[in-house]
């Protein structure tokens, strides 16, 4: 039996399908079927948001260029500040949320900041909080 001819849905590529079988002749092969499965291609695809564990959204970015694995997500904050600002943030900087929300990703709310200077911003903001309790707690 002759086998047909097929074009790959994910590359485009001409390819030799199957006559019959579970192979429905949409893909050239694993690589491309697997590519296929991820993201919208995935019956349990979300639209590409999800909340990581500190409560931060973060948004699928399969082309990022700072990402270091192909296909993964970045957080939604730093992709606001970098399209607000016109640039990417360097690998050393932070997009900090202005009012202490880490949901609120508004332009207006995010501000860029070097990492060293984000820490020592939120460690002021931990001793003045100390000293306040401490202040309370002697009356």
């Amino acid at each position: 039996m002759k086998r047909p001819k097929a074009n790959c849905k994910t590359c485009g590529r001409e390819f030799l399908g199957w006559s019959g079988g579970r192979n429905t002749n949409e893909f050239c092969g694993r690589k491309c079927r697997g590519i296929a499965s991820r993201a919208a291609g995935n019956p349990n695809w979300k639209g590409g948001v999800v909340e990581g564990p500190d409560g931060r959204l973060m948004v699928y970015a399969p082309n990022y260029p700072g990402s270091k694995v192909a296909g993964s997500y970045v957080l939604r904050a730093r992709l606001v500040l970098e399209t607000y600002l016109g640039r990417l943030l360097e690998p050393d900087e932070i997009a900090h949320h202005i009012n202490g929300d880490k949901t609120d990703d508004r332009p207006e709310n995010l501000q860029a900041m070097l990492r060293a200077d984000h820490s020592r911003h939120h460690i002021g903001d931990r001793q003045d909080e100390l000293q306040a309790a401490r202040r309370r707690s002697a009356r």
